[in-house]
């Protein structure tokens, strides 16, 4: 967190008060008050401040002073600034006489629409402080998008909000033009999802490596969340996990019904892309929901199917350990083993067993392996399932 104050005016409290509030919700900073004290001036409070990384400087008639000495205001807001490597906002409230050189600086003109202004201020600071590594990895808009409209989801990027909608082009259209308002966009598309994966997937997104169970993983999310201004959309969300994605914080969360649900790839079409996972990493866990529908159906338990299925999850395991994704990884292990026991498959589950310890062992939780394979296996190695 940088540390910030705000300048002001006792006369200005009311939106000194108002912008704090909106740039603490949606910048990662606390904002100290800074008001001038009865005697002082403006640049008083602003020579106080530089003891911060960011001081904000509200302008306005009752801050300003008809006459500006050139050699105190150089002094503190160039030279000592400069000298304290301290960055001074100037937010002008209401007309008034204040340095014209002021506004070649960070300077924003909230006089003629505070809203507006206060949302170029916070994409400024969000732009400062916390700047974007990558663009966010969006779905493509269609031809119709530019035309949607996108009244209703501007609360979403002003505030910490919660929105669920069937307008699908118009949250896509949303996403894309708002970026600028937080410090990530994530669009998870939970079709054939269960709740493991959806959070997996979220942090993927955010750009987290989480690597513990889906307690800590969620709990780790709600931490992120609470200091990250971000933007979560969820697509197709299955309904008995929805108060899965309540992260708080400063997160805005979307819900989009579309139900336009692509068809489930064959596992042969899954088979052939988890051959080169590797290779082609993203794609893979962007079909992780087709794996997990494949791994549940009864389809896998039949002669034919079997071995597929098992090779199949052993390249989605081996997957998901390379990105850190161990609870995911237990989830697909926990699906297999189910089958496993329906089929009465001692080799393959002995492996599942094997490689189910090795995520238990990584949480730190008790690990119990199996007599025959602990006999079997001298170090405690890695293994390759089902290989």
């Amino acid at each position: 967190m940088h540390s910030t104050a705000i300048c002001y005016s006792p006369a200005d409290a009311g939106s000194a008060t108002e912008l704090r509030s909106y740039l603490e919700a949606n910048c990662p900073l606390t904002i100290e008050d800074g008001v001038v004290q009865m005697g002082a001036d403006l640049l008083d409070a602003v020579e106080t401040g530089l003891a911060f990384d960011y001081v904000i400087v509200l302008l306005s008639p009752d801050s300003t002073q008809p006459a500006w000495q050139r050699a105190r205001w150089e002094s503190i807001l160039v030279e000592q600034a400069k000298q304290l490597r301290t960055q001074i906002v100037y937010v002008l409230l209401t007309e008034c006489k204040f340095p014209a050189i002021l506004r070649k600086e960070a300077f924003f003109d909230l006089s003629r629409d505070f809203a507006i202004g206060r949302r170029s201020l916070k994409r400024w600071l969000l732009a400062a402080l916390a700047p974007s590594p990558s663009a966010p990895k969006l779905p493509e808009r269609t031809g119709g998008s530019a035309n949607v409209d996108m009244e209703a989801f501007e609360p979403l990027a002003d505030w910490p909000e919660f929105m669920q909608t069937a307008e699908r082009e118009a949250a896509l259209a949303f996403a894309h033009a708002r970026r600028a308002d937080f410090e990530a966009v994530v669009w998870v598309d939970c079709t054939r999802r269960g709740r493991v994966g959806v959070l997996g997937d979220t942090a993927h997104g955010l750009g987290l490596r989480l690597e513990g169970n889906w307690e800590d993983n969620a709990q780790a999310l709600r931490e992120h969340c609470a200091d990250h201004r971000v933007l979560l959309v969820f697509e197709n969300l299955d309904s008995e996990i929805a108060e899965l994605i309540s992260f708080g914080g400063k997160a805005s969360v979307m819900l989009v019904d579309s139900q336009d649900l692509t068809p489930r790839r064959p596992l042969e079409e899954l088979m052939l892309l988890f051959s080169s996972w590797k290779g082609s990493a993203e794609k893979c866990l962007a079909a992780l929901g087709d794996v997990e529908s494949h791994l549940d159906s009864p389809e896998i338990l039949s002669d034919a199917v079997w071995p597929e299925a098992c090779v199949l999850c052993s390249a989605a395991v081996a997957l998901l350990k390379d990105y850190g994704r161990l609870a995911e990884a237990y989830d697909l292990l926990a699906r297999i083993s189910s089958a496993t026991q329906v089929r009465g498959d001692l080799a393959v589950q002995g492996q599942v067993d094997w490689e189910t310890s090795w995520i238990l062992g990584a949480w730190d939780q008790p690990v119990q392996i199996p007599g025959r394979m602990a006999v079997e296996i001298v170090e405690p190695t890695q293994l390759s399932l089902f290989g």
